[in-house]
């Protein structure tokens, strides 16, 4: 009896250890999350770690411009000159492209850490928004980031 109890006992506490990780494990799945889940995109292909989250909200009527939080690590990298707004790309849902208009609004830089806001106007050049509502989808590209020639941030919404 007494090999019983110890026996569901550890069961108790190995199946209770389980399911607190996979709750830990569902808390950090934001920042973790697949393309095409979550607001924030993690890459970390090359030297570079870049975490982006799309920040911008559709209430309705398309917001007036599309702005990302960007942050770049990097232990071998100098990233204090590096501007995203020269090197970004979005594309949309119906494949139309977006390469100019871009500014960056920086928060921090060193050489192995940039933080700081992406920004750009959310409209064609025919003055209609590039993202609204409708769109299903929105992709973030940035060129020549350590050792990458291209990073991909997807959204799915």
């Amino acid at each position: 009896m007494r090999k019983t109890i110890i026996f569901f006992l550890a069961a108790a506490v190995i199946l209770g250890g389980i399911f607190l990780y996979q709750g830990f494990d569902r808390e950090r799945g934001e920042e973790r999350a697949a393309p095409g889940e979550g607001r924030t995109k993690i890459n970390r292909e090359g030297d570079v770690e870049a975490i982006v989250t799309f920040l911008s909200e559709d209430q309705g009527t398309p917001p007036e411009e599309l702005t990302f939080k960007v942050e770049l690590k990097s232990a071998s990298y100098n990233l204090a000159d590096y501007d995203p707004a020269e090197t970004a790309t979005l594309t949309n849902a119906r494949d139309e492209k977006l390469s100019t208009g871009f500014w960056w609004e920086e928060e921090e830089a060193r050489e192995d850490y940039l933080k700081g806001l992406l920004r750009v106007p959310n409209k064609r050049p025919d003055g209609k928004p590039f993202w609204e509502k409708e769109m299903d989808s929105l992709t973030l590209f940035l060129r020549d980031l350590g050792g990458s020639r291209e990073r991909e941030f997807h959204w799915v919404f």
